[in-house]
């Protein structure tokens, strides 16, 4: 009897897992939350004044689901703290979905370090700290876990429903279409395969919780068509050819060199992926493209869209549509590193057990140069005072 209690006690190693990404996540996104940056930064001040009077929904459905929630908690105590806290919520629904999404793909262990990876993105950690709604362009994390979810449950009825929610609602993110339409046209094939095997009631609740979740975007933009550009992330002016190709070049090269447009999310034109990101991802796309080209295709594809919004509208911030499609294949790159490493050495576990040392020696260094830059370096920097200073 006691024995059994042990074991009952005893936590799982997916909850221990689980539960240090929660702690990140917190750690990195609560610490000094409201007074960081004691005032608001110009952007801040905007979405609360957009926040705070709902009526402007009726005029503007951008990011109406981000707004209403800090609307609700921003009316429960007005300061920084709640109003920066819509961010912390979609973050860690994204980083956890990510995370559930990499165990999928590549077991525990990968998953456990892709996450912590992704956390340690400042790009991710720092919009997710943010009273804007910039967090909401890494919604695809969520609905890629979702499908996969649904494509993968024996009974997907469940998943089915909170897919369609899920996608209902990222499409009042801005240029979230037009990777949504991708994504359908990728994966017709499979979730339509997945779509037969679902009964009737759940197939149609889910259209229907679709429909009835997007018919207020629809009204807001039909009654007022200026919105449809922001919606649909494009520029109020196009640009002219060649400057479209050399901002687009710039929003590539952000990736992984040093830039000019890093805004107020990254310091000192730091770059989105540092070197050992960047060397996981081309690790990644080999692995993926030799053993599943398609799904290796539509990562690409993914970053593909998100440099070329990032490039139309001349804005950083859109690479984050594209991010989660990297640190998938930077896990892909991860797993492939270790496989390699454990057929040298198939039945000695000394090998295996200093593989997996020296992967949490990496990551506790991301991690540990991410806490230094975005909870000390970010918000002492005179960049940082400069722009948040707005009450």
């Amino acid at each position: 009897m006691l024995g059994k209690i042990k074991t009952w006690a005893r936590p799982s190693r997916a909850f221990l897992a689980l539960s240090v990404i929660v702690l990140a996540l917190l750690a990195f996104l609560l610490w000094h939350l409201g007074t960081a940056a004691a005032h608001l930064s110009a952007a801040e001040a905007a979405a609360r004044s957009s926040s705070t009077q709902p009526h402007d929904l009726l005029k503007n459905a951008v990011n109406a689901p981000f707004r209403l929630l800090q609307h609700g908690l921003y009316a429960f105590h007005s300061c920084p703290f709640f109003l920066r806290l819509p961010a912390v919520i979609f973050a860690v629904l994204t980083a956890v979905s990510l995370y559930r999404l990499m165990v999928s793909l590549f077991g525990r262990i990968i998953g456990l370090f892709g996450a912590l990876f992704f956390i340690s993105l400042p790009l991710f950690a720092l919009s997710g700290r943010q009273a804007t709604p910039a967090v909401m362009l890494f919604l695809p994390a969520i609905i890629m876990y979702l499908a996969h979810r649904f494509t993968k449950d024996e009974k997907p009825g469940f998943s089915w429903l909170l897919l369609m929610i899920a996608a209902g609602l990222a499409l009042y993110t801005p240029g979230f279409i037009w990777w949504l339409a991708g994504a359908a046209i990728l994966s017709y094939r499979k979730l339509s395969a997945a779509l037969e095997d679902l009964q009737l009631p759940p197939r149609v609740s889910g259209i229907g919780l679709f429909c009835l979740i997007i018919i207020p975007l629809i009204v807001v933009s039909a009654l007022h068509p200026s919105t449809l550009k922001p919606l649909l992330a494009l520029p109020a002016s196009w640009p002219a050819p060649l400057s479209f190709l050399d901002h687009t070049a710039r929003m590539a090269a952000a990736l992984f060199l040093r830039n000019t447009e890093s805004g107020s999310i990254l310091l000192g034109g730091q770059a989105v992926l540092n070197v050992t990101l960047l060397a996981l991802v081309i690790f990644g796309a080999y692995a993926l493209l030799t053993a599943a080209r398609n799904k290796a295709l539509a990562l690409i594809s993914a970053v593909l869209l998100a440099i070329i919004l990032a490039g139309l509208n001349n804005d950083i911030s859109y690479l984050a549509l594209g991010v989660p499609a990297l640190m998938i294949m930077a896990a892909g790159g991860l797993r492939y590193l270790y496989i390699e490493w454990r057929s040298i050495f198939p039945r000695n576990p000394v090998p295996k057990t200093f593989a997996l040392v020296l992967i949490a020696l990496v990551t506790a260094s991301q991690l540990y140069f991410a806490g230094t830059y975005v909870l000390l370096a970010w918000p002492h920097s005179p960049q940082t005072h400069s722009r948040y200073v707005v009450k």
